[in-house]
């Protein structure tokens, strides 16, 4: 039977062609969406306006759309109902091949009901509108509605008589979202739409895939993602042709920095100038280095002659940027001609330049101490000291000659004298000798004329310290 009608269907296209029914019935045929589904598919939303024109008294039993360029229906709807008279309308995409989509008013038993009204039935009602969808394989350049003559589907000129508003003419619509951008955290980045094809102007919308949330309406927008993140953006014509694109955004976090810790450079002892240390990690090597003194270096060489703060600027091999900043203070710790201010356990002393090392070794350390409050007995003896020099008398017991190894931590004069066991000074060693800071002494004597028995040596400095030792003497 189906076979019957292809025959009958084909007959109008015949007959109609041959004609020349002018009659205008109506018709329109208006695209409201197309959506570019990927893999070769278009879904496409259109309305279509179609009834008996004031020419003819014929009803539109049979109607069609017809696709271009190799495309051909891929779903559709298995059936229409006219809203004005409840006709149903059967699809057929078999009957007139995969390009032609037909949809007849058919029934069992055969033709019955029409589209639209027709003016002794129902009314003056003479044009009916339907929007449905469908999806075609391909994308075709036009589409054109046939069947605006009263009876069957119509040939060229198809339609209202080849009226232009019954073809749809398409542009493909293909928009691009960009490359995958990678994005420092702690900064921001832009993306860029571009489309082609289509009708301007065209509307936006990139969507944030995770929320799902709009974060942009124009064809340029700037984001700060703090985490990785895919974009969405839908592009719309002003025909209503729409398409997508997605690009992924990949946030690196910044390199580690280091400037390294503060220095010193102390003004009266020591080199004049230091190295800087600069260090990165944990981001996309290879790095680049520049420090706010205009070197490239990594570890550039400076020499400020007053406190001077210097930041490090790292770009890793993505752009990201990170910083740090580094102190080289400049301290004048000069107390006289080639002497300097040294501190150990809350004292400061002015030190010889040429002694500075060994305190160093000993738990000094250089400049002033906290409170820069100077001690005046610079020329005070360490007594028992280990940290500088130690008294040292030997042989003991003794009995020809004796040597004295004595230092002290500043400029003095020293007498060494020696008693006997009543405390009788019975020779002096030394008067009001001249000695130096840090620098050791010898001193020497003999004891092949006393007697036999306990001895006291005294070394007393020019402020009044002293320090006594025992000496036996033994039986020659």
């Amino acid at each position: 039977m189906r076979k019957m009608y292809s025959l009958l269907i084909a007959a109008f296209l015949l007959i109609i062609g041959s004609s020349g029914v002018k009659a205008c019935q109506y018709s329109d045929f208006n695209l409201v969406s197309e959506t570019d589904l990927g893999g070769g598919l278009f879904e496409y939303t259109v309305t279509f306006c179609v009834g008996n024109g004031p020419t003819s008294s014929g009803n539109t039993l049979i109607w069609a759309v017809a696709l271009d360029n190799g495309a051909t229906f891929a779903s559709f709807p298995a059936s229409l109902t006219s809203p004005a008279t409840g006709a149903v309308y059967i699809a057929d995409n078999i009957s007139y091949g995969p390009s032609l989509l037909v949809f007849e008013n058919y029934t069992t038993g055969g033709w019955a009901g029409s589209w639209a009204c027709t003016n002794t039935v129902c009314g003056s009602l003479l044009q009916v509108c339907q929007t449905f969808t469908f999806t075609t394989q391909g994308h075709p350049n036009s589409m054109t509605l046939m069947g605006a003559q009263g009876d069957g589907v119509g040939v060229a000129p198809y339609g209202c008589n080849g009226d232009a508003d019954l073809v749809i003419n398409l542009q493909s619509l293909s928009v691009d979202a960009g490359s995958t951008v990678y994005h420092c955290l702690g900064a921001c980045a832009n993306l860029t739409a571009s489309v082609t094809g289509g009708a301007a102007p065209y509307t936006y919308q990139w969507e944030e895939l995770s929320t799902p949330s709009t974060v942009g309406t124009l064809a340029n927008i700037t984001i700060c993602a703090t985490e990785n993140e895919t974009y969405k953006l839908t592009v719309t014509d002003n025909n209503g042709l729409v398409s997508h694109d997605f690009v992924s955004v990949y946030v690196a976090a910044p390199p580690t920095v280091s400037a390294g810790v503060d220095k010193e450079i102390y003004i009266g002892y020591g080199a004049s100038c230091v190295s800087l240390d600069g260090y990165a990690n944990n981001s996309m090597g290879p790095y680049t280095y520049s420090w706010s003194n205009g070197s490239t270096a990594k570890t550039p060489s400076v020499c400020p002659t007053n406190n001077t703060n210097y930041t490090l600027t790292v770009c890793d091999s993505r752009g990201c940027i990170a910083t740090d900043e580094v102190t080289v203070n400049v301290i004048d710790i000069t107390c006289g001609n080639n002497k300097v201010l040294m501190c150990k356990n809350g004292r400061t002393s002015c030190v010889r330049t040429n002694q500075v090392q060994s305190k160093l070794n000993n738990g000094f350390v250089l400049g002033a101490c906290a409170s820069n409050k100077l001690d005046n007995s610079e020329d005070e003896f360490i007594e028992d000291d280990t940290d500088v020099l130690e008294t040292v008398i030997y042989p003991n017991p003794a009995t020809n000659q004796v040597i004295i190894n004595y230092g002290f931590d500043a400029d003095a004069t020293v007498n060494i004298d020696v008693y006997d066991a009543s405390g009788r000074r019975i020779q002096s060693i030394e008067n009001n000798k001249a000695v130096f800071e840090g620098e050791p002494n010898t001193s020497t004597f003999s004891v092949s004329n006393l007697n036999a028995g306990l001895y006291i040596i005294t070394i007393m400095t020019s402020n009044g310290a002293s320090q006594t030792h025992r000496l036996i003497v033994g039986n020659k």
